[in-house]
């Protein structure tokens, strides 16, 4: 009974709406009000102001996208995290060449993450996949990003449960 009423839980979990607690509402939302929705695969478009070029990096989160979201703002404002990503080293060589830019973000698609009991992480195979086979959404996006083991493993083994 314990196993049906914490799987029911973690479905339940899935199938609520997302909400935005951003400052200044919806409105001020990167992804039009969905910034406390989990597991999703991402999808930055940065477009050049000046000569028009876009470039796209598909990405993905286990957390919340407002998290991961921060975690690249934080990535392109400060210099020593400039190679954590492809899409902040794009951004850090923009800034080098004085270019402007805009980035605009779109949540692609929704799915859980690792189950221990399948071994299977489908929000990562859903981001490989659109970096596979959707090649202009994903410019930026490097090889290594295929062939990576799944991030979020790690959190679900039985030493990182706290009891």
């Amino acid at each position: 009974q314990h196993n049906v009423k914490t799987l029911k839980d973690d479905t339940q979990r899935n199938v609520q709406q997302p909400g935005c607690n951003c400052q200044g509402g919806p409105g001020q939302c990167p992804v039009q009000g969905k910034c406390l929705t989990d597991s999703v695969v991402y999808r930055a478009t940065v477009t050049e102001t000046g000569s028009g070029k876009v470039e796209t990096y598909t990405g993905v989160t286990g957390n919340t996208f407002k998290d991961r979201y921060n975690g690249h703002k934080y990535d392109i404002r400060h210099q020593k995290g400039r190679h954590n990503t492809c899409l902040a080293n794009h951004i850090w060589n923009l800034k080098d060449e004085g270019e402007n830019y805009d980035i605009e973000w779109q949540l692609i698609d929704r799915a859980p993450a690792f189950n221990p009991i399948t071994r299977k992480c489908r929000v990562c195979l859903k981001e490989k996949r659109y970096i596979l086979y959707d090649q202009p959404g994903s410019s930026l996006n490097r090889r290594h990003e295929i062939f990576s083991t799944c991030r979020h493993r790690t959190q679900k083994l039985l030493s990182n449960v706290k009891a």
